[in-house]
């Protein structure tokens, strides 16, 4: 799907109310040190450091794989325990690698 300008690719998984989107952006700024410091929860996700914040209609985790400056934004209107194991799997299967 087309991105706004500065962004990388944006994958769209799902459907209706049950979609998510994942993005990828490259950043100096700590943005999982952010999150956390607004009181997102750590995730334990092997291979990456990974927060949750969320809100009533909508739940978001952002990903940055060890050693790389991209973080990943996994957002939608589906459950956090969704968006988890889509991390998870975005961790371990790295197609984010060139």
């Amino acid at each position: 799907m087309p991105s706004p300008p500065g962004f990388g690719t944006v994958s769209v998984y799902g459907g209706g109310l049950a979609t998510f989107v994942v993005l990828g952006v490259r950043t100096s700024q700590d943005l999982i040190g952010d999150a956390l410091s607004a009181g997102g929860t750590a995730l334990s996700v092997p291979g990456a450091r990974a927060v949750l914040a969320g809100a009533q209609l909508v739940n978001a985790v952002l990903l940055q794989p060890d050693g790389f400056a991209l973080t990943f934004l996994i957002v939608g209107t589906v459950s956090p325990a969704v968006l988890e194991q889509a991390a998870a799997t975005l961790a371990a299967d790295q197609v984010w690698l060139p």
